[in-house]
């Protein structure tokens, strides 16, 4: 186990995993990807929605048949300014939800 301030973590071995990240253009997918090509994943599929939406159980199901993945870690967003979040609060919660 991994100690960080006194908590234990878990240690996992990913580096045989078939990984896809959702939302892996975004500032958190970004960095979590090259964390886990650091550590030494090197099956990693990241996408964003462009190539699937997320709201879609045709594409959901196209996404895992075309990535087979053993894990999914899932950091899709729909985001906006302060003015789109506050106009639009039902369907960002809604959509982020999903």
């Amino acid at each position: 186990m991994k100690k960080n301030d006194g908590v234990q973590f878990p240690d996992y071995d990913f580096t045989s995993k078939r990984i896809a990240v959702t939302g892996g253009k975004g500032f958190l997918g970004r960095h979590l990807i090259k964390k886990l090509t650091d550590e030494g994943c090197r099956h990693i599929a990241s996408f964003g929605s462009s190539k699937y939406n997320l709201l879609n159980l045709d594409d959901i199901k196209r996404m895992y048949d075309d990535t087979k993945p053993d894990i999914v870690i899932h950091l899709s967003a729909r985001v906006g300014g302060i003015g789109f979040n506050l106009e639009n609060p039902a369907s960002l919660f809604y959509e982020n939800l999903m």
